[in-house]
């Protein structure tokens, strides 16, 4: 049994049930168990979530979280009080579900996570793959206290290790003492905490944005340009870390049509795409138009 764990709100429903679909498609030989910590699914989409697990012959299970635990924490439009949910699942599953591979709704599972449930961590909290910032000293100007920074979208969870340190706890003191240095909320948070308790996993678990930017040279390593190149080759798992995601109009990402296919095989087919510019302030929306003039263009079109 492969125990997967998914944090949504209503917003992100759709997202996170073409994520679910595409870890079911390319697992078929797997007996899966996906929690989703949730908090205001409509009927509808919990009725989607069902269907999708019937579907499948695999097993959902929607878990309601009462988000007044994070009260006061920091949130933005795109990071929303969700993304801290993903802390508390060491508290909330049975003790026997020793470990948990924890999924981003802006990802796909592109083949067997077998390998990656393999992986041991005994000894460790959790494994995780380098985050796309993981060369960018601003990062560990602010954070100084780290020797490596980590993408929290993909990771494999030791449970066991959580319960008994009690991580939750912890990891909620830190966001209630050092937010304010907190760039990106939990992420950092994690990193923080587990600095000493990770095993890095390889890119191909976590294949992020910035790996596909024509210019990654200006900001990875070039040690590591030919294990990205690797991992962009044969991916497990695919991360649109970026705030403009593949079920928004706009969306430039050169693997985007990979979501929409998956979507298109899911509960949720038929559903309209949004735009990265629902909600947002005039400000925000010249920003946008900037990035989009002088960063998306960027991305490499290696699969026109």
């Amino acid at each position: 049994m492969i125990h997967i764990g998914l944090c949504t709100d209503n917003r992100y429903a759709m997202p996170c049930g073409v994520c679910v679909t595409s870890l079911f498609e390319n697992n078929k030989d797997e007996e899966i168990t996906v929690y989703v910590l949730e908090k205001g699914l409509t009927d509808d989409n919990k009725e989607k979530f069902r269907t999708l697990a019937a579907d499948y012959g695999q097993k959902i299970e929607l878990i309601p979280v009462d988000d007044s635990l994070f009260k006061g924490y920091p949130t933005t439009h795109q990071f929303r009080l969700s993304i801290y949910y993903r802390f508390l699942f060491a508290n909330i599953l049975p003790k026997d579900v020793q470990k948990l591979i924890y999924l981003d709704c802006d990802t796909l599972v592109l083949d067997s996570l077998r390998e990656l449930w393999n992986t041991d961590v005994t000894d460790f909290s959790i494994a995780a793959v380098e985050d796309q910032q993981g060369d960018n000293v601003h990062i560990f100007n602010r954070l100084q206290e780290i020797k490596k920074y980590y993408n929290s979208g993909v990771l494999l969870l030791n449970l066991d290790s959580w319960r008994k340190d009690d991580s939750m706890r912890h990891l909620m003191q830190l966001m209630g003492t050092d937010a304010k240095r907190f760039a990106f909320l939990d992420q950092d948070a994690i990193n923080v905490l587990f600095r000493d308790s990770v095993i890095e996993l390889p890119y191909q678990y976590n294949v992020q944005n910035m790996f596909y930017m024509k210019d990654k040279e200006k900001a990875l390593h070039w040690r590591k340009w030919e294990r990205i190149a690797q991992a962009k080759e044969h991916p497990v798992v695919l991360h649109f870390c970026s705030s403009v995601k593949p079920w928004q109009r706009e969306c430039q990402h050169p693997r985007r049509q990979l979501f929409l296919d998956y979507l298109y095989h899911s509960p949720w087919k038929g559903q309209s795409l949004g735009s990265c510019l629902d909600g947002r302030s005039l400000k925000y929306k010249i920003f946008y138009y900037l990035v989009h003039k002088h960063i998306l263009p960027g991305y490499i079109e290696e699969y026109e």
